[in-house]
């Protein structure tokens, strides 16, 4: 089965830890043992994301 592009983008469209900390800091979240788990860019229209593999 040939590979299927499922996103495509620049590290800038990626948020910075920067802005999760503030929004953790605003929600009263910003605490010790918080673990915020992030990290994806939008999907690309139309591809079933769903697969055996992936990789990057």
């Amino acid at each position: 089965m040939p590979d299927t592009l499922i996103q495509d983008s620049s590290l800038g469209a990626l948020l910075t830890p920067d802005y999760w900390l503030d929004i953790l800091t605003e929600r009263g979240l910003n605490t010790p043992g918080t673990v915020l788990i992030s990290g994806t860019v939008a999907m690309t229209s139309g591809v079933d994301q769903f697969a055996r593999s992936w990789k990057v």
